[in-house]
């Protein structure tokens, strides 16, 4: 997904790689020379040469299958020091069922300082653990603060429906022609698709990066640089602003 009323850029379209397909809005996408022409495929990460990165899918999403949320959490000031966040599904890319598996990032904004994610047992100070029904426990210490929890959520197919209603039945013309629209050029692009347990403020140099399966990551790890941070995601607008200047070719 993306957030088509703070996005603009030039929107081309390219032919998507043989053997690939393009599921969702909002991935980062990278080139792919193929019989002499150059096509698109999500990016993978991990790999500087793995292709060259060359804009945004703009198209059509398959299935919205999860969502970032951002939210405050107020943490009791007697025990039990646990909060229950709004979903009951944490999403797990790896599909583990521990809290270091679950893509979430904790800001403590009483003491200004991110919590350390653990998955051993009751968490100590500085340190908290997200159970696999998405209920957050924090060390006595923790007691009587906000915090800000960056997360992301499975949808089950209802919710889906309700938040993002439900997709057309038939095949977008993109689909049947093999070919996916590109959100390339001078561009702001704020996408949904990027990775939730990471402090988007403080990213190396500031920039985003292609991950694996078309989400952005902030770490390099030799992947390709897919633009600079703009806006970091906030209760209001869950999105990943980043600022780019490259054409699709």
């Amino acid at each position: 997904m993306y957030n088509l009323q703070r996005t603009h850029g030039t929107l081309l379209e390219k032919q998507v790689a043989t053997g690939f397909s393009i599921d969702r809005e909002g991935v980062c996408l990278i080139k792919v020379m193929e019989g002499g022409i150059a096509k698109v495929k999500k990016s993978t990460g991990g790999s500087a040469g793995a292709g060259v990165f060359v804009g945004f899918a703009v198209s059509d999403n398959e299935s919205i299958a999860s969502e970032p949320r951002v939210e405050s959490a107020v943490i009791p000031a007697t025990g039990p020091f646990a909060v229950q966040l709004s979903s009951t599904t944490p999403f797990s890319y790896t599909g583990g069922t521990t809290s270091t598996t679950f893509e979430v990032a904790v800001y403590d904004t009483n003491t200004a300082a991110w919590l350390v994610n653990t998955s051993a047992g009751a968490p100590s100070t500085t340190q908290f653990v997200l159970s696999a029904a998405g209920m957050l426990y924090v060390n006595t210490g923790t007691a009587a603060h906000t915090l800000t929890v960056y997360w992301r959520v499975n949808l089950t197919v209802a919710e889906a429906k309700m938040k993002y209603y439900e997709r057309n039945i038939n095949n977008t013309a993109g689909v049947t022609l093999g070919q996916v629209g590109v959100m390339c050029g001078a561009c702001e692009f704020y996408t949904y698709e990027y990775e939730n347990n990471i402090n988007w403020a403080a990213t190396t140099g500031g920039n985003a990066y292609c991950g694996s399966d078309g989400r952005v990551t902030g770490s390099p790890s030799g992947s390709q640089v897919c633009g600079s941070v703009i806006k970091t995601p906030t209760s209001d607008d869950a999105s990943l602003g980043i600022a780019f200047n490259v054409m699709a070719i």
